[in-house]
C-alpha cells in the first residue's frame, strides 16, 4: 500500500497513521469488501430512510443552512460536501450537478452506509474511530471506487460536546488539503454555533476574521466572489423566496418544502415560479446551473 503524501500544515492529528491505515485495510478485508467493488453495500430501505431523516430533522436542517447554497456554487463546485449522522449513514449531499451525478454512478446518495462494513477504509469510518478529523487521499481509501477522491471528514458536537454526526468534504484528488481542512472547520464550527443560535447565517456573519486566516487566500478570494453574487442576488427575492431558495438548490420537492415551512402546495409553487422569473430559469436544472455559473447575477 503506497500512502499519498499529504499537507496538513497547521492542523494536528488530521492524517492516519500507517498502522491506523494497515488496522483498517485489514478489517475491510477481514468484512468480505471487495477493493474493486461498485457501490456500497449497504444501505437504508426508503421506509427507514424516512425514519430516521425525520430524527435528524434538526441537523439536516442546520446543515443545510451553513452549507447551501454559499459553499457549492461558483469556483467551488467540484466541491461534494457529505453529512451523516453519527452511525455514518448519509443524510444529505450537496454538490454541483455535473459532480453529483458522478457521485451517483458510484453509489453515493442518502441512506447509503460509510461504515468499514460498507465500502472499506475511508475518510468518515477512521473519524469516527479516531473521534477527530481525518484526511484521506487516493489509495488511502480500500474501495478503488474512491482511489480519485481526496477526502477530509470529521465529527460534529451537540451542545453537550457529544457527536451528533459527520460531515466530510470531498474533491478531486490534487486540490490543496490545507484549504479544504480549514473550509470543513468553518462548516463544522459554523453548524455547531447554528445549532445553539437557530439563526439563518448571513454571507456577512459566516466566516469570521479568525476562519478567514485559516484559509487559503485563493480560497477566500473565491468564497468571497460566491458571497457577493449571492447578496445580488438575495436582492431581488423577497424575505419568503430566500428562504425557500435553499430547499430548491437541495433538490426538495414543493410537497417537501410545504411540509417543512407550513405552507400550502400552491404557495410554494407561486414562490418557485417567482424565483424562476427573478433568476431568468425555467427548471430547477436551470436554476442550479445558473447559480453555479453565476449567471443571475448579471
Amino acid at each position: 500500500m503506497t500512502r499519498d503524501r499529504l499537507s496538513s500544515r497547521g492542523v494536528k492529528g488530521v492524517i492516519p497513521s500507517e498502522e491506523m491505515l494497515k488496522t483498517s485495510h485489514a478489517r475491510s478485508r477481514a468484512f468480505g469488501i471487495r477493493s474493486d467493488i461498485k457501490r456500497p453495500k449497504k444501505e437504508l430501505s426508503s421506509g427507514d430512510l424516512s425514519h430516521l431523516l425525520k430524527k435528524e430533522k434538526a441537523l439536516v436542517e442546520k446543515a443545510a443552512q451553513v452549507i447551501t447554497p454559499f459553499y457549492y456554487s461558483g469556483a467551488l463546485r467540484e466541491h461534494l460536501y457529505i453529512l451523516t449522522d453519527r452511525e455514518l449513514t448519509i443524510l444529505n449531499i450537496y454538490a454541483d450537478q455535473d459532480f453529483f451525478s458522478q457521485c451517483m454512478l458510484v453509489g453515493m446518495e442518502r441512506g447509503i452506509s460509510l461504515t468499514e462494513e460498507s465500502c472499506g477504509t475511508n475518510a468518515f469510518s477512521l473519524a469516527k474511530m479516531a473521534n477527530h478529523m481525518i484526511v484521506l487521499g487516493g489509495s488511502d481509501h480500500y474501495a478503488e471506487l474512491f482511489h480519485d477522491w481526496w477526502s477530509v471528514a470529521g465529527p460534529i458536537r451537540d451542545l453537550k460536546r457529544r457527536i451528533a454526526g459527520y460531515l466530510g468534504l470531498i474533491l478531486p484528488h490534487g486540490m490543496k488539503s490545507e484549504s479544504a481542512i480549514g473550509l470543513l472547520k468553518t462548516l463544522i464550527d459554523a453548524i455547531e454555533i447554528r445549532r445553539v443560535e437557530g439563526a439563518f447565517p448571513s454571507p456577512d456573519t459566516m466566516i469570521d476574521d479568525i476562519h478567514r486566516k485559516e484559509l487559503a487566500p485563493s480560497l477566500m478570494d473565491q468564497l468571497g466572489d460566491v458571497e457577493e453574487d449571492h447578496k445580488r442576488l438575495l436582492k431581488v427575492l423577497t424575505k419568503r423566496e430566500q428562504e425557500i431558495l435553499p430547499f430548491l438548490l437541495q433538490r426538495w420537492t414543493s410537497q417537501e418544502i410545504a411540509e417543512e415551512l407550513h405552507l400550502s402546495v400552491s404557495t410554494i409553487r407561486k414562490h418557485r415560479q417567482n424565483i424562476y422569473q427573478k433568476t431568468r430559469v425555467r427548471s430547477i436544472q436551470e436554476l442550479l446551473t445558473a447559480f453555479a455559473s453565476k449567471d443571475t447575477t448579471k
